[in-house]
């Protein structure tokens, strides 16, 4: 009935703005959630093939750029700064410079597992502890053919509006990645409450989710089992900790 229509659009769409504010609503700050808003990007939104490490590495074209190296403590001396790292195979040295841009990821510092000497200013310790930290993840499935495109064709993204109170965030919006990787691929969004249910609930429940969904779109027919499946759990890995920050309920942007 158009009570029940209007209950999963509404849900759909309160899973979009959290996909875009990377938590739950109720973590989030009603007044300022769009305050980065005046500081986006215009245009289009893009995609990069091979993915935004390309960026990076054109950047780094003729720096001294060390991988697998992971920082522990950060070391203000009278001459400038000491980076103490450990290298690949437990090595541990310093690297000295006149400056340090820390760009370390915000639940990367609210873990506290890099340490500053002196301690962080009172006024940035108070930024990261205050901002909100949240979670997304995907699911990535590769399947025999892009069945897809009989109704979608070239559009960048088609979206699922589950029943209202029925699994709210899960699988609500497929990538189409078939038009620029030239590959049968879809990858699905995990926002709010379901982004910390896919951490939890394991890659085969997660690829079943989509699936489920994709088969109430298309037919249980046409939707074959995929090829290749990846899930992500950003909050598993320790050099992110989470995906990107947010002005959480109680803070405002100069906090």
């Amino acid at each position: 009935d158009e009570a029940s229509l209007l209950a999963a659009l509404y849900a759909w769409h309160e899973s979009n703005l959290e996909y875009a504010c990377g938590a739950p609503l109720r973590d989030v700050s009603n007044r300022c959630w769009d305050a980065d808003d005046a500081h986006a990007f215009g245009g289009a939104h893009c995609l990069f093939p091979g993915g935004f490490g390309r960026v990076a590495a054109f950047l780094a074209k003729g720096l001294d750029v060390r991988y697998r190296h992971k920082v522990a403590h950060v070391e203000q001396s009278e001459g400038g700064v000491i980076v103490h790292v450990t290298g690949p195979g437990g090595a541990r040295y310093a690297i000295r410079g006149a400056r340090a841009v820390v760009t370390l990821p915000l639940g990367v510092l609210k873990a506290g597992t890099v340490a500053f000497s002196p301690p962080l200013p009172p006024r940035k310790a108070q930024a990261v502890s205050a901002m909100g930290f949240g979670l997304l993840n995907k699911v990535v499935l590769r399947f025999p053919q892009a069945f897809w495109a009989a109704k979608e064709g070239d559009h960048d993204y088609f979206g699922y509006a589950h029943p209202a109170g029925e699994g709210q965030g899960r699988c609500f919006m497929f990538w189409n990645l078939h038009r620029v990787t030239g590959r049968p691929v879809l990858l699905a969004l995990l926002a709010g409450d379901a982004a910390r249910w896919a951490s939890e609930a394991g890659e085969e429940a997660v690829a079943a989710c989509a699936l489920a969904a994709l088969r109430r779109i298309f037919g249980d027919a046409a939707v074959p089992e995929p090829l290749e499946r990846v899930v992500t759990r950003w909050d598993e890995d320790p050099e992110a900790r989470g995906v990107y920050s947010h002005v959480a309920v109680g803070v405002t942007p100069d906090a």
